[in-house]
């Protein structure tokens, strides 16, 4: 909070904590309005990020050397590594329910990836979903359990119809990925607006309208820029060398928070 100035400054602890207590209830109210307000809970976007980063690292630094690439199986060390790291981020972060959730799917879809299995499949809901409810069984009177398995069950039988699993598999240039991207990204949101809308309405009598694109372009903004700019900030500041990184990652949060105020304030966001 002291490196970022402003409301970016809140988003920006509550994104490594998971603690909103410093986001004024101006900008929450913005999130929630534009669609945006999952990014601020510790949960499947931040341990997906992380336990991909450090299974990907692992993976490339491990294949520099031929010897160990010969020696071990690389897929599985890093899976390992990658698990720890998920664990270890999830106890940093206070091990609330929704993190628990992500970090028991990413250690399933490691397990699978380990044993050359196909991870996104209902069968990962359905093992996750039996996981939460035997530990905590109140929670599918919830909005938090109802949403997210709603989600994701939405993304899986998407992403895994045939026509989708073609158009992902399809050989395309660097302009073409990128675009393939943004729409199945813009999908993938318009999905889970009419999927969660039935369920926000029952629990909260509003549901937003606009999620789908505001979600297209915050989602690559926190994950590929955001995030990693405030991991490199964190750790150079261990060497008082994290000032240019901060100034970015305020600069990317301030663009965050200016989409989802734009989003916020459009006529008809909210029904």
């Amino acid at each position: 909070q002291q490196a970022v100035p402003g409301g970016a400054g809140g988003i920006a602890a509550t994104l490594a904590t998971g603690d909103r207590g410093a986001i004024s209830e101006e900008d929450a109210e913005a999130m929630r309005r534009s669609g945006l307000a999952h990014l601020l809970s510790i949960s499947g976007l931040h341990v997906t990020a992380l336990i991909g980063a450090v299974w990907l690292i692992t993976l490339k630094l491990l294949a520099l050397f031929p010897p160990l690439a010969r020696a071990w199986r690389l897929p599985l060390v890093a899976a390992g590594t990658g698990a720890l790291a998920g664990i270890a981020y999830t106890l940093l972060t206070g091990a609330e329910v929704p993190t628990i959730r992500s970090c028991a799917a990413g250690l399933l879809v490691l397990a699978a990836l380990a044993l050359g299995r196909d991870p996104i499949s209902p069968r990962l809901i359905a093992a996750g979903a039996m996981l939460v409810l035997l530990i905590w069984p109140e929670s599918l009177m919830g909005p938090s359990f109802q949403l997210s398995f709603a989600a994701v069950t939405a993304i899986v039988a998407l992403h895994d119809h045939p026509a989708m699993r073609a158009w992902a598999a399809a050989d395309y240039s660097w302009p073409g990925r990128a675009a393939r991207f943004l729409a199945m990204l813009f999908l993938t949101g318009l999905l889970i607006e009419f999927t969660l809308m039935p369920i926000a309405l029952h629990h909260f009598s509003k549901a937003g309208l606009y999620g789908a694109l505001a979600n297209m372009l915050a989602i690559p903004l926190t994950t590929f820029v955001i995030m990693p700019l405030e991991a490199i900030a964190l750790l150079l500041d261990l060497a008082g060398l994290g000032a240019p990184f901060w100034w970015l990652c305020g600069q990317a949060l301030g663009g965050l928070l200016a989409l989802a105020h734009g989003v916020a304030e459009a006529p008809g966001a909210v029904a």
